[in-house]
């Protein structure tokens, strides 16, 4: 979500959730790159130590988002 230019809410639409290490995986990092999405306002955030896939993934596809909204 952008409000005045500035990302105040970020959402993953999907992640991996078919086996319980993706879930458990997924439900671990996700709320970290949230976090950190919000605060660098970017997406270059660190990749997450044992969720290395997601976190690019989160990267790629939060940098698309953005390039599309035009930031």
């Amino acid at each position: 979500t952008l409000a005045a230019g500035k990302l105040t809410a970020v959402t993953a639409l999907a992640f991996p959730s078919a086996d319980t290490k993706s879930a458990a995986v997924s439900d671990q990092a996700i709320p970290l790159l949230r976090d950190e999405t919000i605060v660098a306002q970017s997406a270059e955030v660190a990749t997450i130590s044992g969720a290395t896939y997601t976190s690019k993934a989160w990267q790629e596809s939060l940098a698309a988002a953005l390039a599309q909204a035009g930031l």
